[in-house]
């Protein structure tokens, strides 16, 4: 049971920074009720690797100025066990907030994002639509 959420937790989504924000946790209800419905579906835990950012910690790691992790509308979620990526990705096309917002694929995951713009891509192919 999570502090957040049904399943999430506020260190799962904190700044992974030091000397910057002091692991600040500023996520977007409207994201966390989108990963509810996504664990919902795959029907076990999902992982996040990267929640929100600060500026400063996402100009460090080399994130998108335009990063939505930066505003708490994104979140990558690590592989999940008994599925593909591809398979996540379109699990997380099925959710609403989701599905107008941001879906990327990647070796380790998913990005997903739930800001009002329609973005899709596979960052191993460099395919963008």
């Amino acid at each position: 049971m999570g502090d957040l959420s049904d399943n999430f937790s506020t260190i799962e989504f904190a700044c992974k920074g030091n000397k910057c924000c002091g692991n600040t946790c500023a996520i977007d209800r409207q994201l966390l009720r989108a990963l509810e419905s996504f664990r919902r579906v795959v029907e076990c835990p999902v992982y996040i690797n990267s929640g929100f950012r600060c500026n400063a910690y996402n100009s460090r790691i080399r994130g998108s100025k335009y990063s939505k992790h930066t505003k708490g509308l994104a979140a990558d979620i690590k592989l999940v066990e008994g599925f593909t990526v591809e398979a996540m990705a379109q699990i997380a096309g099925g959710v609403s907030s989701i599905s107008s917002g941001g879906i990327g694929i990647y070796e380790w995951g998913i990005h997903v994002d739930v800001f009002k713009q329609r973005r899709r891509w596979d960052n191993r192919t460099n395919e963008r639509n």
